[in-house]
Formats: structure tokens, sequence, C-alpha cells
């Protein structure tokens, strides 16, 4: 919600009632979102309980099982074979987490495809009424999209922003970003030192809580979650590879995107580039 929605809302009759989830500083989503942000304190503990899971061997044995059996059922059913037959199919097959990058560009072409696959105006509507790539809670959309370029073919480096209404990219700080990702950005063997980019989702979160109030937080995360699959398969249709980072420091990253960490919290970087050839 833009700044003219929020003062329009103060001119209808129920409006303490619509605007109080705006304002409410013990809204539990946005307790529960600080509590769970990664940061300089909290990080080592994150780190020595994962070592610890991955230490014990029963523990990963049950990690390797991550499905669910009923041992006693009325009947089961046999479903037949499902080769990958069409092309939607056989990328979803193909998709990856991959870590390891060539270090070429990506190229103004690539980018416009992912970038408008993954969150753009999809619909024939005109505004407000036009439609995205993706479902969203009332058709309010509030997640917000930052490409970090860096390295590009036909884009500049730097910190951009996604404008999906006139899909084109707004560079909003130019220059190598590399040395800062790498302090806020922790992922087990993911060579950021090769990818071409790091897009990331965040959420303003009033464009959806006036609304739905703690009930749509669950409506925001499982957004930026269609997205980032968007994004993902039209990276591996085009032949990138993309992995989706969890350890990152919340704060810092909003920070460096020059993003309120309250009022637009980071929800997900993914980086993207060209895999790495086993050969290399």
């Amino acid at each position: 919600m833009d700044q003219d929605a929020y003062e329009a809302l103060k001119e209808i009759p129920n409006r303490r009632e619509i605007l109080n989830p705006l304002r409410d500083e013990s809204l539990l989503s946005e307790t529960f979102h600080e509590n769970t942000k990664l940061n300089r304190l909290n990080a080592p503990e994150y780190q020595r309980r994962i070592e610890g899971v991955l230490g014990r061997p029963e523990l990963v044995q049950m990690i390797r099982k991550a499905h669910k059996r009923y041992s006693v059922v009325e009947d089961r059913v046999a479903l037949p074979a499902v080769p990958p037959a069409t092309e939607l199919e056989q990328v979803i097959r193909r998709r990856r987490s991959i870590r390891s990058f060539s270090g070429e560009p990506v190229t103004a072409d690539e980018l416009a495809r992912l970038l408008f696959y993954a969150y753009g105006r999809t619909g024939d509507r005109p505004a407000p009424e036009y439609f995205r790539a993706v479902a969203s809670g009332g058709a309010l959309y509030p997640l917000e999209v930052y490409p970090v370029v860096l390295r590009g073919d036909g884009v500049p480096e730097g910190i951009c922003h996604y404008n999906a209404e006139h899909h084109r990219l707004d560079l909003l700080r130019g220059g190598s970003l590399l040395p800062q990702l790498k302090e806020v950005l922790h992922g087990s063997g993911i060579d950021l030192d090769h990818a071409a980019v790091v897009v990331v989702l965040s959420a303003v979160m009033r464009r959806n809580l006036f609304k739905y109030h703690d009930r749509g937080y669950r409506m925001v995360l499982m957004e930026a979650g269609e997205v980032a699959q968007n994004l993902t398969l039209e990276a591996t249709s085009l032949g990138l590879g993309s992995v989706s980072m969890g350890g990152f420091f919340d704060d810092e990253l909003a920070r460096l995107l020059g993003l309120d960490e309250v009022s637009e919290p980071c929800l997900l970087p993914i980086v993207l580039g060209r895999p790495r050839r086993s050969t290399e």
C-alpha cells in the first residue's frame, strides 16, 4: 500500500478498526518474524545446532526419510508412472539447487524473462486490477523484487528494483556489491564469487496485514514461495542454475538494499548464474 492509499483509508467511517493493525506494535506476526531473524549474535548457536544434527547418524538417517507412511490403510492404489512429457514437466524434473557457477554474466534478455515470469504482470486488465504470475491473497501483491547484479551483459552492476508495473529495472545503487553481499549471505558451498545475480524478495507487510492482520503473514510467505518457484523454474528452462538461501543476516541485508528492516523485511535471497561445467 502506498502513502496515497494509506491516506485514503483515513476517510472511511470504520478507519480506526482498519488502521489499527498498521500501527499495532504487538502484532504476533511481526514479533515472530523479528524473533526468527538471523544476526551475528544468534548465528553461532544456529550453526552449532546444525552441526550437532549432522553429526548424529540416526538424525541424518531420519532426514533422508522425509515422507510419511501409513502402515494400516483401507486400500492401496498404484499410480501409473509419469515420465516427463511436456516441456514444463521436463523443467520441473530438472530443477535442482546449483551452488557452483561459471562466472559468466546474466544477459538483459535472461533477466527480463526471469523477473517477468517470477512476478511480472501477466494479465491484460489495467491497474489496479491487473494480475501477476502468482496467486496473491486479495490480489494485494505485497512482495518486492530486488536483483543485485554481479555480472551483467546489457544490464548494469548494482542493486536494482524490478518495477513490475512498467517491466523495467530501476538502478538504486551502481557498482560491484560482491564484498558486501558476502558479508551478509552465508551458504555452505555456495559460490558467490562466480554468481551472476542475487535476487532478493522482500515484503511490504502493511500492504497485506492492513486487510488480513496476522493471518496475512502466512499469505505473504506462501506468495514468496510461489515467486521463488517461478524464478527457479524459469532459470532452469534458460539453462541457468539457482539456489535459495536460508542463511543471511536479515537486517544487514535489508540495510544493504536501503530497506526498512521492520516494515519491509527481506524474505529470501536467490543466487543465480550459469552452472560451472564439470570439466572446469
